[in-house]
């Protein structure tokens, strides 16, 4: 089982999981300035089961110069889970607030996934770790608390590319 866990945004945050087992899993997370085609070819790449996404959070009073990547970035996610040519992909919505409330700076160093310079991929990686622990991700994990081992990204991609994954 695959899943991809997003924070987008004019840097967008991810986070890819490869499931086997409940016990355990594998994962990576990082950050890119991404547009709409560069994130849709990480999405095809990963070729997920599972996606998680921030959703975005309009507050009644827009800034000057409100940024509204986030919002196309959702459209290139909500359009791949709408492809009749993509597999069977579920698509989780998560509030920010809802994956920083439990997994904060001191719990991801706990579990020693705590990575510094790459704010917007720890945020991806709470909302992945939120997922699993309180959504719907919870029953890939069978009442485990599963070791997480933090990996190199071209590890987890090598996996998927292989068909590992």
């Amino acid at each position: 089982m695959k899943a991809l866990a997003l924070d987008p945004g004019g840097t967008t945050g991810y986070a890819i999981a490869l499931l086997d087992d409940p016990r355990s899993f594998g994962f990576c997370y990082g950050q890119k300035r991404m547009n709409e085609v560069e994130l849709w070819k990480l999405i095809f790449q990963v070729n997920p089961d599972h996606i998680i996404c921030e959703d975005f959070e309009y507050r009644n009073k827009a800034p000057a110069g409100l940024d509204l990547t986030p919002v196309r970035l959702i459209g290139v996610v909500n359009l791949y889970v709408l492809d009749p040519y993509a597999r069977n992909v579920e698509l989780t919505m998560q509030k920010a607030a809802k994956a920083k409330g439990h997994f904060t700076d001191d719990k991801l160093k706990q579990l020693e996934v705590y990575q510094r310079g790459v704010p917007h991929g720890r945020d991806a990686c709470r909302h992945l770790l939120h997922w699993f622990r309180f959504g719907k991700g919870y029953q890939f994990i069978d009442n485990y608390e599963p070791v997480l081992h933090l990996q190199e990204e071209y590890l987890i991609l090598d996996a998927i590319s292989e068909g590992n994954g």
